[in-house]
């Protein structure tokens, strides 16, 4: 499954970076451009700069730089396909997916699970199943609500599934599955037994992993099993139910997290279809970037037990980097006697919708939990509550919402925190690979090569004909700056004129930051005097690799070649099929400490 380039050009059209970015972070005016403290580095001055007209941001101290999607991949650590899914929904534009991308390898790792499905699905509708359908019954989940999350029943039988399967795929596609576990004579035995069954849904309605519920709570079995880790299942990035929810309601106002399938499932039959759930797992990183992908109101409606309890606290510890002023979050906690399926279908819909009206903002959560901390009628006790407050603000990216906290705990602790707060440094972005093409030796030499290198870029996108000019063919495919030609196929390939989304098609790192540097400079220059500085830009490249032996030798008799170069050199020469005398010579020259 793959995303198509024509719709990456189409999103990155309707998009606009000022927004993305200015609702996650504080960006003002300045001039042609936008302005704000780097999110990706402690900054402490604007050093991040947004060009509106072509669409990419730069900081000028660690180099960040990109598009919208790489802005949101690296603020909200997701991948590409992630991030992608994450701009398309907030301009409501609805993804073509492809199927036909997907490797055979990767497409028969959901075949099994498919095949895994339907007979499930079967196995609850025999006669064996009864079991399940009666407690599903007792439950008040109807056939309907059943097939719109394809339920299922695994025989209390150690190799059901194994034998369906077994004949259809390789030993090593039933291993990936995750449905089976290994005997010690390499035979197989299926995972989930007697167990009613949740098949797992990513975001594109394509089954990664499955559920199990025992039927019997007299067993000593757990009461829920989930697929491990597959290639396609990571339970710290899925929520069940999400699929369903969207299926249901393209736009959705809000969503309501949970922590278990039937607590989903309930609801869904009660009517509140916006209901999803972790699996096993407390409420990662990941899955509120991917809440926050399709609403801005969070419902958090978790047992109020400890487990709850700290389920939602460390929701509340991962939403903080990503939390914007524009996001609603609040908390439900439920009685001992009760959970959420069990309260709608004991007090009804109306009585859910008003217990999540009256939920507990988040604000209002953080500030109850400062309280906690110690007597605040004492000098120490409202100290060590300030410094506790201190340190959960300092993860705030969002300005606006750091200020707010930050003057909501000064007058609870009746003490200035202005001052206090330490910027918690945020997830290293990938950081960027140097570039192939960077050249070797001293600073200066450097310096002046990247200059080179970013003019001619700049050259190309004032003039992009110029990817068809005749020089290119000049460049050694086995030269340092050979990474130059994806440059040039880019711009050739490519019927786009928008910068952000050129860069896109570019897959070096090291390029992309040049490519980056490049698109900041408002270098103003016609297309004729974009040619002419284009072949300048490359007879300096070209004169400074095809020959580079002899490079280094002038640099050598004048004195100023560098220790890197120096080794270069000493390679150069020692890589020739015969040495004579002058070769010889260099080589006692350069293995001296000095000359």
């Amino acid at each position: 499954m793959y995303i198509p380039e024509d719709f990456i050009d189409k999103l990155l059209e309707t998009v606009d970076i000022v927004d993305v970015i200015g609702q996650r972070i504080n960006i003002q005016r300045s001039g042609s451009s936008f302005t704000g403290l780097c999110p990706f580095h402690p900054d402490k001055k604007p050093s991040f700069s947004i060009n509106q007209q072509k669409q990419f941001y730069h900081c000028w101290s660690c180099k960040a730089s990109g598009n919208a999607i790489k802005f949101i991949r690296d603020y909200e650590g997701l991948d590409f396909i992630e991030a992608v899914e994450t701009l398309a929904s907030s301009v409501n534009l609805e993804i073509p997916y492809k199927n036909t991308g997907a490797p055979k390898t990767e497409q028969v790792n959901y075949d099994i699970l498919d095949r895994a499905v339907n007979f499930y699905e079967d196995n609850l509708k025999s006669t064996q199943g009864t079991s399940a359908v009666d407690y599903l019954k007792n439950r008040n989940i109807s056939g309907l609500t059943a097939k719109k999350f394809e339920l299922g029943f695994a025989f209390d039988k150690w190799d059901a599934l194994y034998n369906e399967v077994k004949l259809s795929f390789d030993q090593k596609t039933l291993i990936d599955s995750g449905l089976f576990k290994e005997k010690k004579n390499k035979e197989f035995y299926d995972r989930l037994r007697n167990r009613l069954i949740f098949p797992i849904r990513n975001i594109r309605g394509k089954h990664i992993g499955f559920g199990g519920r025992r039927l019997n709570d007299a067993d000593q079995q757990a009461k829920y099993l989930n697929s491990p880790e597959t290639l396609l299942f990571n339970k710290s990035n899925e929520l069940y139910g999400l699929f369903e929810a969207r299926r249901e309601q393209k736009k959705l106002d809000a969503l309501v997290v949970v922590e278990g399938y039937m607590d989903v499932i309930g609801l869904h039959e009660h009517g509140v279809p916006n209901a999803v759930a972790t699996m096993g797992t407390a409420v990662t990183s990941r899955h509120l970037a991917k809440l926050l992908r399709y609403t801005s109101n969070i419902f958090f409606a978790f047992d109020g037990d400890e487990a709850g309890d700290k389920a939602a606290w460390k929701a509340f510890e991962n939403i903080l980097p990503i939390l914007r002023e524009d996001t609603r979050i609040k908390y439900v906690f439920f009685d001992k006697e009760h959970d959420p399926d069990s309260y709608i279908r004991a007090f009804g819909k109306e009585a859910f919708d008003d217990l999540l009206k009256h939920g507990l903002p988040l604000s209002q959560f953080f500030l109850n939990r400062v309280k906690e901390v110690d007597d605040l009628t004492t000098i120490e006790g409202r100290s060590k509550a300030a410094a506790f407050g201190a340190r959960y603000i300092g993860k705030l990216r969002n300005d606006f919402l750091k200020a707010a906290f930050t003057e909501e705990i000064s007058k609870l602790c009746g003490m200035s925190l202005s001052g206090m707060i330490e910027q918690t440094a945020p997830p290293p972005i990938n950081p960027n690979t140097p570039s192939s093409i960077e050249a070797k030796g001293n600073t200066q030499d450097n310096n002046i090569l990247t200059k080179t290198i970013i003019l001619l870029i700049q050259s190309l996108l004032v003039n992009p004909v110029l990817a068809q000019h005749k020089l290119w063919e000049r460049i050694p495919q086995d030269s340092p700056i050979a990474t130059l030609n994806e440059l040039q196929s880019t711009f050739h390939n490519s019927s786009s004129k928008n910068p952000s989304q050129l860069m896109e098609y570019i897959s070096n790192e090291g390029l992309k930051d040049l490519f980056s540097q490049a698109m900041v400079g408002e270098l103003q220059m016609s297309p004729s005097d974009a040619e002419q500085s284009f072949e300048d830009c490359m007879q300096i490249l070209l004169k400074n690799f095809e020959n580079r032996e002899e490079w280094l030798k002038s640099k050598y008799n004048a004195g100023s070649i560098s220790q890197a170069e120096r080794i270069e050199f000493q390679q150069l020469i020692l890589e020739k099929e015969t040495l004579d005398a002058t070769d010889r010579q260099l080589l006692q020259q350069l293995s001296a400490t000095r000359d």
